[in-house]
C-alpha cells in the first residue's frame, strides 16, 4: 500500500509541473499576439490585392507565406483542450480530499498527546488560513445563490450568525439552526434539480448522484458526500436544540466544513 504522504507530494508536484508549462505558455503569449497582429494585417492586405499587383510577385510571396507557416507551426504546436467541465470536477475531487485530512488534523488538535495536539493545531490553522485565501466562503456563496437565491441568503445569514456567536453575541443554538437550514435547503435544491417531473417524491442521495453526475471518481465523490450530510446535519441538530456546547474554534470548524461540502458538491455536479 502506498504512503499517503507520498501520494500527497506526487500530486502536488503534477500540478506544480503544469502550472509551470502554463506560465511559460502564458509568457509566451504576448508575442504571440504581435505575430498575429501582423498576420492579420497581412491576410487584410493581400484579401483584396489587385491581380496586376500581386500575380507578378506570387512565387515569392509564396515561397516566404510557405516558410513562415512551416516556422509558426514548429514554434506553435497545437495545444490539447481543457475540458472545463472536467476541470471543475478534479477541483471537487481535491477539496474533498483536503476537507478529508482537514478533519483528521482538526480531530488531532484535541489530543492529549502534545506532538499530535500541536501538529493538528498548526495544519487546522493554516487550513483555515487557506480557506480565507481562496475565498471558498465567497464562492460558495456565488454558487448557492446561482442555485437559489434565498439559500444563498440563508447563507449569509448563518456566516454572521456563526461569526456572531464567536464573538459572544448570540447563543451557540442561534447559530446551529441557521446552518441547519442552509444544509437541508441545499439539500432540497439538490432534489429539484434532480426531479424528472413536477411530481415526483423525494429522491435518494444516490439517485440525486446517478442523475446529477457523471459516472466514474466524480459520481463516487458525490455519492461519499451523504455521510458528510449526514454527519453535519446530526451535529448541527444537537447544537440547534441545545443538547450539546461547542468550542468557538469547534464551531468556526462545523461552519468551514459545511463551505466545503457545498462547494465539493456542487463542483460535481454536471448542471453547476
Amino acid at each position: 500500500m502506498s504512503d499517503p504522504r507520498t501520494l500527497s507530494v506526487e500530486k502536488k508536484r503534477y500540478i506544480k509541473a503544469w502550472i509551470n508549462q502554463a506560465k511559460t505558455i502564458a509568457d509566451a503569449v504576448p508575442k504571440v499576439q504581435q505575430q498575429l497582429e501582423l498576420a492579420s494585417w497581412e491576410a487584410s492586405a493581400l484579401s483584396d490585392a489587385p491581380d496586376d499587383v500581386i500575380t507578378p510577385l506570387s512565387e515569392n510571396l509564396n515561397s516566404s507565406l510557405c516558410q513562415d507557416l512551416e516556422v509558426v507551426r514548429q514554434a506553435l504546436p497545437p495545444l490539447p483542450d481543457v475540458d472545463t467541465k472536467f476541470l471543475t470536477a478534479s477541483s471537487g475531487s481535491t477539496a474533498a480530499t483536503s476537507a478529508y485530512i482537514y478533519t483528521i488534523t482538526e480531530q488531532a488538535q484535541w489530543s492529549i498527546v502534545e506532538p499530535i495536539r500541536e501538529w493538528g493545531s498548526r495544519h487546522s490553522n493554516n487550513y483555515l488560513s487557506l480557506q480565507d485565501r481562496l475565498e471558498r466562503e465567497k464562492e460558495v456563496l456565488y454558487l448557492l445563490k446561482d442555485l437559489n437565491n434565498s439559500l444563498g441568503e440563508k447563507f449569509k445569514q448563518a456566516s454572521n450568525d456563526v461569526n456572531k456567536c464567536i464573538a459572544g453575541n448570540i447563543s451557540q443554538a442561534n447559530a446551529g439552526i441557521a446552518m441547519r437550514n442552509v444544509l437541508e435547503h441545499f439539500k432540497g435544491e439538490l432534489f429539484e434539480l434532480a426531479r424528472a417531473y413536477q411530481r415526483e417524491q423525494k429522491l435518494k442521495w444516490l439517485e440525486i448522484a446517478n442523475r446529477l453526475v457523471d459516472i466514474g471518481t466524480a459520481r463516487d465523490r458525490f455519492i461519499a458526500q451523504e455521510d458528510k450530510w449526514k454527519n453535519l446535519q446530526q451535529r448541527l441538530s444537537k447544537l440547534a436544540k441545545g443538547h450539546i456546547t461547542i468550542e468557538p474554534l469547534e464551531l468556526k470548524s462545523i461552519f468551514v466544513e459545511l463551505i466545503d461540502h457545498i462547494y465539493i458538491v456542487l463542483s460535481l455536479v454536471k448542471t453547476s
